[in-house]
């Protein structure tokens, strides 16, 4: 089954552009594209689109349908103080426009598929960021439960497994089990990777 793209882009160029990229990527359909906002609401109406790639500059003035689907960004090499920002919009991927069209494809399925992905370019230590669960926006972990939430937050502060759970007044087991799921659901596989995590949604603390 196919992934339903819809590209919004000013430039005439550029889109036919991203058009000819895709088209040889049998898994990925290009049904429809346009230069401005509100033409763009209109076709995402029209071709209930899995995807909608736009330019990270744009942000601001993109179009919120209610049902909107997943947002890939294309942004430059120097763009990386905005991938927080981006993802607490509720953008789901980030590639920038030196990454390869394999990048691009990868980003966009991952975002159909309902995942967050963000480019090596864009990221460190350079391999991308692939997390299970997409961004609500403003809220990186609506997947969490309060208590997973609460030991993110202690994780991330860097505190071990022993310290969490005399903080909480936990069994270590029991903190490392709502480790285990908050991590499965953020797609982390080490403490690293949730710092990482938290510092790319701007949650890292202060």
């Amino acid at each position: 089954m196919s992934v339903r793209v819809l590209i919004l882009h000013e430039q005439r160029l550029f889109r036919e552009g991203l058009r000819a990229v895709l088209h040889g990527r049998g898994d990925l359909d290009v049904v429809g594209d346009t230069a401005d906002s509100a033409t763009a609401l209109l076709l995402i109406g029209e071709t209930s689109p899995d995807v909608m790639v736009f330019e990270l500059w744009n942000l601001a003035r993109l179009p919120r349908a209610a049902h909107g689907p997943p947002l890939v960004a294309l942004g430059e090499d120097g763009d990386r103080p905005q991938v927080a920002r981006a993802l607490q919009a509720g953008v789901a991927a980030l590639v920038t426009k030196s990454d390869s069209p394999e990048e691009l494809a990868a980003a966009i399925r991952a975002a159909a598929a309902g995942r967050i992905y963000v480019t090596p370019r864009l990221c460190a230590p350079g391999t991308p960021l692939v997390l299970q669960a997409a961004p609500a926006f403003g809220d990186p972990l609506r997947a969490l439960t309060s208590r997973e939430r609460e030991i993110f937050t202690l994780v991330i502060s860097g505190l071990s497994t022993a310290a969490i759970a005399r903080r909480l007044d936990l069994s270590p087991r029991t903190v490392e089990t709502h480790r285990g799921h908050l991590s499965h659901k953020l797609g982390a596989r080490s403490a690293a990777d949730l710092v990482r995590f938290a510092a790319r949604t701007g949650l890292l603390p202060s």
